[in-house]
């Protein structure tokens, strides 16, 4: 909706966390712009010996409603290097209201 929120990253040919895809060279005082393409989903997993540890983040946010709070949020937030927490261990697994078990078994 017009504004500007810059975006970390680099080609990914050059090994970074982050592709950015630009149509452009860097245009001086405002880097590359526009960005026409990159990561849109990243995730960090480390394993502690309590258990793993994820952080994730949607880059392009949450709504396509430019009335919405979700509309930008996520951007911001990736633009700042933040992470959203995954809950990850059996204790947050159980407790989720949503939980569905289902047993697989080998077909013989």
């Amino acid at each position: 909706n017009g504004e500007a929120i810059p975006i970390h990253g680099g080609s990914g040919v050059s090994g970074v966390y982050n592709a950015i895809t630009t149509l452009t060279a860097p245009v001086p005082g405002a880097g590359y712009t526009p960005i026409l393409g990159g990561s849109s989903y990243i995730q960090s997993v480390t394993f502690r010996p309590s258990g793993p540890e994820a952080h994730a983040i949607v880059t392009y946010s949450q709504s396509t409603d430019p009335d919405s709070p979700h509309y930008a949020d996520k951007t911001k937030l990736y633009s700042d290097y933040g992470w959203v927490d995954m809950p990850f261990n059996e204790g947050d697994i159980r407790r989720d209201p949503n939980l569905k078990s289902m047993r697989l078994s080998e077909r013989r």
